[in-house]
């Protein structure tokens, strides 16, 4: 490969395997490659393809892009601007994925595309993985649960922090977030059967900014009562003061709207809620044909309603 100086951009490829979709900082990338000269800090890494006269990245899928869509380089030079080295497809695997775990550059759903990799094609165990990247195997497991995830949610995973080796290290380089979905939260909306609670979950988590706790038992409740309301079982959860089952705490919820909604009601009708409820009751009796005008004008009907009125009031 010495004879090579320049490499047309068009005859580099990403690889088909990386995990990486999430390309930000392409702009701030292209101004630091500016300032070093028009060549970046660190050189892509690429691999000659075999039967073909292309190249496929190994190493520096973001910064080919700043160069090929921000700087509009139409070649690259090799020794400066790219590194070409023979590699085989495991230790390109290896590679590719070693240095952005390192460096933290995958997101969640990412991580476990890269984790995939080497499990399943570099062949390494889930111990194995722990063990050269000094987390736990814990950790590794709860990440992977975030492959059951529906796209749309898995997409939005982010890191968190979380303690996953013994030296205390975080999940990853930001803090948690209220309404973000972290690690902590998949893990939990995971242990749901269907792809519809998933999404109701994630949904409660992003709007009400659950804890850990909160989603593990708003997954629970959901497990337990898959057609309660997910609002119910959010409010139910933070107004409990006892250790009443989420079921019986929806319903006191519902209860307590229904109570509420009647007294409003009562009051702009400018009656007590019993005697609002009531004419309801008839009302709908009459709708429905089980009263009639003649009925209602009885008098023995009339003392039955009051005495009906009077017993429900403390």
């Amino acid at each position: 490969m010495d004879e090579v100086t320049r490499i047309p951009v068009d005859k580099v490829r990403p690889h088909p395997l990386n995990p990486r979709c999430n390309f930000g900082g392409i702009n701030d990338i292209a101004e630091s490659i500016r300032e070093h000269g028009r060549h970046p800090f660190n050189p892509i890494l690429v691999r000659p393809l075999r039967g073909d006269d292309g190249y496929e990245i190994i190493n520096g899928h973001t910064r080919f892009r700043a160069m090929r869509d921000v700087l509009g380089f139409t070649e690259l030079e090799v020794g400066r601007d790219v590194i070409v080295r023979e590699l085989d497809d495991d230790a390109a695997f290896r590679i590719m994925v070693d240095d952005n775990i390192k460096r933290w550059q995958y997101k969640p759903a990412e991580f476990v595309e890269a984790l995939k990799i080497l499990k399943d094609t570099c062949g390494l165990s889930t111990e194995q993985i722990a063990e050269q990247y000094n987390v736990s195997t814990t950790w590794l497991e709860d990440i992977l649960s975030i492959s059951k995830l529906p796209d749309r949610v898995k997409a939005k995973v982010e890191w968190g922090k979380r303690k996953i080796g013994s030296g205390g290290t975080i999940d990853g380089p930001r803090e948690r977030e209220d309404g973000i979905i972290t690690v902590s939260h998949a893990r939990q909306i995971a242990r749901l059967g269907s792809r519809e609670e998933q999404t109701k979950a994630a949904l409660a988590v992003e709007r009400f900014g659950l804890t850990g706790s909160e989603t593990k038992r708003v997954v629970n409740a959901i497990k337990l009562s898959p057609w309660t309301a997910v609002d119910d079982i959010v409010t139910a959860i933070r107004n409990s003061v006892g250790p009443a089952p989420i079921s019986s705490l929806t319903v006191e919820v519902r209860d307590g709207r229904v109570a509420g909604a009647l007294n409003r009601a009562a009051l702009a009708a400018n009656r007590t809620p019993e005697e609002y409820a009531a004419e309801k009751v008839i009302e709908g009796l009459v709708n429905d044909g089980f009263l009639t005008a003649e009925v209602l004008k009885q008098d023995v009907y009339r003392k039955w309603m009051e005495d009906e009125i009077l017993a429900s009031q403390p």
